[in-house]
């Protein structure tokens, strides 16, 4: 998922000038200066005021906005609902992702105001973009004029540019040479600058995505293994306090695989108990963390596969935590079991 929305960037590096510049005579140095470069795209990066929306994350009614070059190949976005620039590539207007436009509760046609520099702006959403980031687009030159980007010409500055190399999958240290190279053509006619490794910046994300599901699968591991534990120990003990009831059952003439599958049916309705009582804890959990990871459960969706599998690890684990107790009341026998009484 986190790789599916960086390459919707089409980008391996963006660099953000420390002063707004003209566009066309930066891009003009970076394709003449860097071989490997083969498109720069404008784009700004910005947060507005959007009317009637709250960030769950900072609780205050800003929203991170991208400009964009539709005409580009600069960003791909899945459209839910609308068709975006997909048509016509200089319509106005703006995109919005499905978090933000179920928290306004409005769809594709309706108008969302934004805030900027003191004034109001009543903008059409044309679509409804699939991202698991809360997160609104629009045409870069039309965002650059709401929120002031500007050069000394009084022209739209972009406030980054995303380069895109002629390698469609280079690595991290084939794109940190070219942000090395880059710079220095950057620098020597004056222009200061900061780049980001966006291939290194998605497999650092995902690597630390990577490292706290591990972290939650050794969790579930021990769990797993104290439950079964318990279970073993829960019923051992039953097995102890029935002998009795075991007696009657052998006097009557019950036989080692009634006994013992008594003992292992106890044992999967307790490990079914737990699993019915487990799923909507599940839900709601993993609902709560995609929330304190900005995400929310209609962005990515909750796996009802992990639900299954879940199913069979506990029978399979109640099955083996029951087998000890099971075998051990089946062979016990009367004379046993009268010694004992």
């Amino acid at each position: 998922t986190i790789g599916d929305m960086f390459d919707s960037f089409n980008a391996q590096i963006s660099v953000t000038p420390n002063e707004r510049q003209d566009f066309e005579y930066v891009r003009a140095l970076a394709l003449e200066g860097v071989d490997a470069i083969e498109a720069v795209e404008p784009s700004v990066g910005l947060s507005v005021e959007l009317e009637g929306y709250v960030s769950p994350e900072t609780g205050t009614s800003q929203l991170q906005m991208t400009g964009l070059a539709p005409a580009t190949e600069s960003m791909t976005l899945e459209m839910k609902a609308g068709t975006g620039w997909q048509e016509d590539p200089t319509r106005e207007g703006i995109v919005l992702t499905r978090g933000v436009a179920t928290a306004l509760d409005k769809g594709v046609g309706d108008t969302a105001t934004l805030i900027a520099q003191g004034q109001r702006v009543d903008v059409e959403i044309i679509g409804i973009a699939s991202f698991i980031v809360d997160q609104g687009f629009m045409e870069w030159q039309q965002l650059a004029r709401l929120v002031g980007s500007i050069d000394a010409q009084g022209e739209p500055a972009p406030t980054t540019m995303m380069v895109r190399l002629s390698d469609p999958d280079p690595t991290v240290v084939e794109v940190d040479e070219v942000i090395d190279e880059l710079d220095e053509v950057l620098l020597a006619n004056g222009i200061a600058s900061s780049q980001v490794n966006q291939v290194k910046f998605a497999q650092d994300i995902a690597q630390m995505i990577t490292m706290f599901g591990a972290i939650f699968q050794i969790a579930a591991i021990v769990m797993a293994v104290i439950g079964a534990i318990g279970l073993l120990s829960t019923l051992s003990m039953s097995v102890f306090e029935r002998l009795r009831e075991i007696g009657i059952m052998r006097s009557i003439g019950a036989g080692s695989v009634t006994i013992a599958s008594q003992f292992l049916t106890e044992g999967l309705l307790v490990g079914l108990s737990a699993w019915l009582v487990a799923v909507p804890l599940a839900y709601l959990i993993a609902g709560g963390l995609l929330e304190s990871m900005g995400a929310t459960m209609d962005g990515l969706g909750f796996d009802s596969s992990a639900l299954w599998i879940g199913l069979v690890g506990m029978i399979v684990i109640t099955i083996l935590a029951s087998l000890g107790p099971s075998l051990s009341a089946a062979r016990k026998t009367v004379s046993e079991i009268l010694r004992y009484q």
